[in-house]
């Protein structure tokens, strides 16, 4: 890690700090910084940003071409955060480093801008503590570039389904994705064509872990209501109305069979209802 942005993040993390991005409690809980995450460095640095490639609830993804390696092309996610959000795109860092597959997007690069830091200070003369908080106001992340595009887009410009022959090559491949993911104990929580990629060698990548769990072990649960309804399983749904109700990765298995059925018919189960109707339907 250069000296530089391992000394930004001794000022925000304070003297817990390690090489291998270590937990600091401070701001009244306990956050994470990955390594791979370059603070207050602006991106343009090391990538030119180019055409827009794609939209969301989070911000914009652009075509990126590295100026260190003008022929590395990547997929830059760029996100404007609330003050809350910061340590969800952490989680999403730290999933992406800690899992490298063929079938998963890599992660290049990362860097945060506009955060507000206040420096942890141990005062002398009282001998009390200030701990920090850290807003990460804006993040991109640089991405695997997937030149084939997402799997619905392409359904959409063909204005069919895809075949029998397809759907078993790209379902067979997500589901590698998928069993190395529940291996790391990653819960992907938003399983569906639009979030499987295909390189332009038409390589299978499953992408957008915006909203994906890392839990601690294979008998962790989960109680929050997240995803997309059309693909959501039916024990994620009723988290909404009963939250002490729980869910583990099989959620997964119920979106990959939604994305499935996706693929055949061009669209999911109650596609033509309104997202919350979907919930009461399925439950």
């Amino acid at each position: 890690m250069p000296i530089v942005n391992r000394l930004k993040k001794l000022f925000v993390l304070g003297s817990n700090f390690g090489s291998d991005g270590q937990k600091s409690n401070f701001g009244g809980g306990t956050k994470t910084i990955p390594d791979i995450v370059q603070l207050e460095t602006d991106v343009s640095e090391y990538w030119a940003l180019e055409e827009v490639i794609g939209d969301g609830a989070f911000g914009s993804v652009y075509k990126a071409r590295s100026k260190l390696e003008p022929g590395r092309v990547a997929a830059a996610k760029a996100m404007e955060l609330e003050d809350d959000e910061s340590q969800d795109v952490m989680v999403e860092v730290s999933i992406l480093t800690q899992c490298k597959h063929p079938n998963i997007v890599e992660l290049y690069d990362a860097f945060t801008m506009g955060n507000r830091i206040t420096v942890a200070v141990h005062c002398l003369l009282n001998l009390e503590s200030f701990h920090i908080t850290v807003y990460h106001n804006n993040a991109k992340l640089l991405l695997e570039y997937c030149g084939g595009g997402a799997v619905d887009s392409i359904m959409m410009e063909l204005s069919r389904h895809l075949t029998e022959q397809q759907i078993h090559y790209i379902m067979k491949e997500i589901l590698k994705a998928l069993n190395f993911l529940h291996s790391k104990n990653v819960i992907h929580r938003d399983l569906k064509a639009g979030n499987v990629l295909l390189t332009s060698d038409a390589r299978v990548k499953l992408a957008d872990f915006g909203v994906s769990a890392l839990c601690k072990d294979g008998r962790e649960v989960r109680s929050t209501f997240i995803g997309t309804p059309y693909w959501m399983a039916p024990e994620v749904m009723i988290c909404e109305t009963f939250p002490e109700k729980h869910y583990n990765k099989l959620a997964d298995i119920w979106s990959f069979g939604i994305t499935l059925i996706e693929m055949a018919e061009e669209k999911p189960p109650y596609a033509e209802m309104n997202p919350a109707k979907v919930i009461f339907k399925v439950c």
